[in-house]
C-alpha cells in the first residue's frame, strides 16, 4: 500500500521555502546577487490538490468505462473507498477481484464477495472469512459454486446459513440439511423455500414451532395431502396460510370454513378456489364480515347470491347488489332496498337489465337515479 511519505516530504518542503523567503535569503552566482522568489504553493493548494486527485480516482473507480488497466492500477491504491469501487465495479477483471479478496478492509472484501464476477478461488478464500459479513455477501453471490454453498450450510452464524437457504443454487440435499437446523428462522427459510423438496416439507409440518409450519402451509410446493393436515392444525395462523394457499384441496377449504377462527373462514370465504358447498356454509356464518365476504366474491353461485340478497346486514345486501353474478330476480328485489346505498350499488351493477335501471332513474334518492342514469 501507498502511504502519506510523499505528502509529507512536499509539505515539508514548503515550509522550508516559505522560511527561506522569509528571510529574504540571497545567494551569489556567478559573482551576482539573486533574490530567492518566495513560493507560491501554499500547505492548503497542497491540501487541496491532493483532494481533487482523491475525487478524480473515487470517479475513476466507480465508473464502468475506466480502462481494465487503470481499475487494476486503482485496486492498490491508499483510500478504502477507491478499493471498495474497484470490487464493485463490474469491468473489473477477475485477477484484479482475486487480489482484492485478501484487501485488508473488510467492506472491500465484502464488496469482492458480492461481484458476480469473482472467481471461485477467491469467493472460497472468502466464505472462509473472519467477518460474518463477507461470508453472508458469498452466500447471496448468484455465482457462488454449490460445494460453497454446502461449506456455508455449517457455518457458526446463523444468519449465515439463513442466507443460505434464500440462495436458488442451494441444492435440495443441502436444504434437507437445513431443515434441521437449530435454528428457528433458518428452518422457516427451507419451509418457505419453493426449491424445497416435498418430503422434507412433509417433515416440517410437524415442527415444532408455528412459524415453521405457516411457511409450510403457505409454500406452494408442499403436497395437497400435508396441506390438508395442516388444516387441523392447533394454531390458528397455520390454518390461515391454508386457505391462502392457491393449491390447497377443496376437502381442506370445507374443513376451513367450519373454522372456529374469524379469520380463517373470511379467508376461506375470499379463496377463489372456494367450492360451493363451503360457500354455502359461510353464507350462514354468523360474522357479517364473513357473509359480506361471499357476497363480494366473483365466484360465488347465483343461487348463494340470491339468499344473501335477504341478509339482515345492509353491508352484505350492498356487496350482493355490486356483484356481476348476482341474479336478476334478486337485483329486482335490492333495488327495492330500504338503503340509498344498496339501491346505488344495484344501479351501477353491469349486470342489472334496463328496465330495473328505468325505474331506478326515477328513485327518491338523487345519488341513485344519477347513477341509474350514467
Amino acid at each position: 500500500m501507498k502511504t502519506h511519505l510523499h505528502k509529507t516530504r512536499r509539505l515539508a518542503l514548503v515550509v522550508l521555502a516559505f522560511v527561506l523567503a522569509s528571510c529574504s535569503v540571497t545567494e551569489q552566482q556567478g559573482g551576482t546577487a539573486t533574490t530567492v522568489a518566495p513560493v507560491t504553493e501554499t500547505a492548503a493548494d497542497l491540501e487541496a490538490d491532493d483532494e481533487n486527485s482523491v475525487a478524480r480516482r473515487i470517479d475513476d473507480s466507480l465508473n464502468p468505462s475506466t480502462p481494465k488497466e487503470v481499475l487494476a492500477e486503482l485496486a492498490d491504491d491508499e483510500n478504502a473507498e477507491v478499493r471498495y469501487n474497484v470490487a464493485e465495479n463490474p469491468s473489473t477483471t477477475k485477477e484484479v477481484l482475486a487480489l482484492l479478496a485478501s484487501d485488508e478492509d473488510k467492506d472491500v472484501r465484502q464488496a469482492v464477495a458480492y461481484n458476480p464476477s469473482t472467481p471461485k478461488e477467491a469467493l472460497i478464500i472468502l466464505a472462509n472469512d473472519e467477518d460474518k459479513g463477507v461470508r453472508q455477501a458469498v452466500t447471496k453471490n448468484p455465482s457462488t459454486p454449490q460445494e460453497i454453498l454446502a461449506k456455508l450450510a455449517s457455518d457458526e452464524d446463523a444468519e449465515v446459513r439463513y442466507k443460505v437457504t434464500k440462495n436458488p443454487a442451494t441444492p435440495k440435499e443441502v436444504l434437507a440439511k437445513l431443515a434441521k437446523d437449530e435454528n428457528d428462522y433458518v428452518r422457516q427459510a427451507v419451509a418457505n423455500n419453493p426449491s424445497t423438496p416435498k418430503e422434507v416439507l412433509a417433515k416440517l409440518a410437524d415442527d415444532e414451532n408455528a412459524d415453521v409450519r405457516m411457511a409450510v402451509a403457505g409454500n406452494p410446493s408442499t403436497s395437497v395431502e400435508v396441506r390438508a393436515k395442516l388444516a387441523n392444525d392447533e394454531n390458528a395462523d397455520v390454518r390461515y396460510n391454508v386457505t391462502m394457499n392457491p393449491s390447497t384441496p377443496k376437502e381442506a377449504l370445507i374443513i376451513l370454513a367450519n373454522d372456529e377462527d374469524d379469520d380463517v373462514r373470511w379467508r376461506v370465504a375470499k379463496n377463489p378456489s372456494t367450492p360451493k358447498e363451503a360457500l354455502i356454509i359461510l353464507a350462514k356464518d354468523e360474522n357479517d364480515y364473513v357473509r359480506m365476504t361471499v357476497a363480494n366474491n366473483p365466484w360465488t353461485p347465483p343461487e348463494v347470491l340470491a339468499k344473501l340478497a335477504d341478509d339482515d346486514d345492509r353491508w352484505v345486501r350492498r356487496r350482493v347488489a355490486e356483484n356481476p353474478s348476482t341474479p336478476k330476480e334478486a337485483l329486482a328485489k335490492l333495488a327495492k332496498d330500504e338503503n340509498d346505498y344498496v339501491r346505488m350499488a344495484v344501479a351501477e351493477n353491469p349486470s342489472t337489465p334496463q328496465e330495473i335501471l328505468t325505474k331506478l332513474a326515477k328513485d327518491k334518492d338523487e345519488g341513485v337515479r344519477d347513477a341509474a342514469r350514467r
